[in-house]
């Protein structure tokens, strides 16, 4: 795909192939190189004949693509954007509401709430031990990792370029609304423990889940009422 159809895609294949090396340890980096410069060749010798016999002359479509707009940088020509534009405007236009949920992917605050909120109910001791049974590293999930590495990272990478379209971050969408989906199973699960023991579950959490429920109700609209003003646009 990368050498063929989207050369922008080499920005994820980085960003996973670091993830697949230091988070997952599923490949070394002299075997990642390897494979790299198989597939890569492999996949030239596809490309480069055919669209040179279409188009008359030796060319790698993928490859002047990239050269135009990363080394030769005229892709500004289009428009150049701040660097925080991914961050600041195209992400949330893109996931809207679904995109709060992210955070809650690799954090675990409904976990700490919901102990928090046990722990008051049971003995109205001091809260601030409640630190010290909850260590801050602990805040941290490391579990999705594999999948939160290669969207940040390809967001990250991405921002240096100076033309930016929401469009770029296509690739990565689904990979925001994993995350986003996990977030939403994070707080789900603390206001409502599948063990079927309602009343364990927390009530700030279900307050929060009610909330992140409408919100995600109130974006579904939001789409359809901007996929009928973009049929209205473009009939």
């Amino acid at each position: 795909t990368t050498a063929v159809f989207r050369c922008d895609c080499l920005l994820l294949l980085f960003t996973a192939g670091l993830s697949w090396i230091f988070v997952q340890r599923q490949l070394t980096l002299t075997a990642a190189i390897r494979l790299g410069l198989v597939t890569g060749l492999l996949t030239l010798l596809l490309t480069v004949p055919l669209d040179s016999l279409l188009w008359q002359r030796p060319l790698w479509p993928e490859g002047e693509v990239l050269f135009f707009n990363t080394i030769l940088n005229k892709s500004s020509e289009w428009g150049v954007s701040a660097w925080h534009f991914y961050i600041s405007s195209a992400l949330p236009k893109a996931m809207m509401s679904s995109l709060l949920l992210v955070p809650f992917s690799f954090l675990r605050i409904p976990e700490l709430l919901a102990m928090g909120e046990k722990r008051l109910l049971r003995q109205r001791g001091a809260p601030h031990n409640l630190t010290n049974q909850w260590p801050a590293w602990n805040m941290l999930d490391t579990q999705w990792l594999p999948v939160l590495v290669p969207a940040f990272g390809f967001v990250f990478l991405y921002s240096f370029l100076g033309h930016k379209e929401t469009r770029f971050l296509f690739p990565v969408l689904p990979l925001f609304n994993l995350a986003a989906a996990i977030g939403l199973d994070r707080i789900l699960r603390s206001a409502f423990p599948p063990d079927g023991k309602e009343k364990s579950g927390s009530i700030l959490c279900r307050v929060g889940a009610v909330g992140v429920l409408v919100l995600l109700l109130l974006t579904w609209f939001s789409s359809l009422f901007f996929v009928a003003v973009s049929h209205y646009n473009y009939p």
